[in-house]
């Protein structure tokens, strides 16, 4: 009964297993990972990386948006360290920048503020400049800023007038944010397998599959498959993921009584 469900869940549950995020070692040979990672059934660690980003939430900006009142002379004194604060913990979109733009504007209005005055020609040039820059999703190599994906060339344009805003630096193997040292997605071995953090939130059907340079056992592989059936069947928590390879070595275990040991 258990081989059964399996196989069906494997075989007609197509939704899900689109979602299988293919995770690669940084020794991996990039052509080669490419060209696993781009057939029907998987999504590019690239990919996956910038979407999630850009999916991010914005808690901070969120609730200087909810809670500010102009008309509060406080609250207007206290609205340009607020937006740097922003700028300077979030990534926030293009959008988002356009509304704090508009929120200064509106402000200044009322009241001048050299600071703020300052701030919003500053959030002005950058969000004009990224405005006429095409999004890059070509390039191995990108830069994520305010939700926009760039070239390095694009980046180099722009970074004078960047100064402390956050950025994301990615590739296939590693993410690297502003001045930090790259980070691989995923470190250790077949049975002590470590993803970056960006990939260990919970993520509605989608499961992540590691790829290393020298390719994990296959009893390694049924052993981790089989285990994670078991928790699908005790737990009835999460849809799980059948490789063809599990799903075949489900068929050979059932008509030869295969035992690990």
């Amino acid at each position: 009964m258990k081989t059964a469900l399996f196989l069906i869940l494997y075989f007609f549950n197509q939704k899900i297993f689109s979602q299988i995020v293919l995770v690669p070692e940084k020794n991996v040979d990039l052509v080669t990972y490419t060209e696993q990672c781009q057939k029907p059934g998987y999504i590019c660690s690239l990919n996956f990386v910038t979407e999630k980003i850009k999916s991010e939430e914005t808690p901070q900006f969120n609730k200087l948006i909810e809670t500010l009142d102009l008309l509060d002379d406080l609250e207007r004194k206290k609205l340009s360290n607020q937006i740097i604060n922003v700028l300077r913990n979030e990534m926030i979109s293009l959008d988002q920048l356009q509304t704090l733009i508009q929120l200064a504007e509106k402000s200044l209005l009322i009241e001048s503020n050299n600071k703020l005055t300052f701030l919003t020609k500053e959030m002005t040039q950058l969000l004009e400049k990224l405005q006429h820059m095409t999004e890059n999703t070509v390039d191995e190599k990108r830069y994520l800023i305010f939700k926009k994906s760039l070239s390095v060339e694009q980046f180099k344009k722009l970074k004078p007038i960047l100064h402390v805003y956050p950025f994301f630096k990615i590739d296939s193997f590693t993410i690297e944010e502003q001045k930090s040292v790259p980070v691989p997605y995923l470190t250790g071995t077949c049975d002590n397998t470590t993803y970056h953090k960006i990939f260990s939130e919970p993520h509605l059907n989608q499961k992540f599959i590691p790829l290393f340079k020298v390719e994990c056992g296959f009893s390694t592989q049924i052993r981790n498959s089989m285990s994670k059936a078991s928790n699908l069947v005790v737990e009835y928590k999460t849809p799980i993921i059948w490789t063809a390879l599990a799903a075949g070595a489900l068929l050979f275990m059932k008509n030869y009584s295969v035992e690990f040991k």
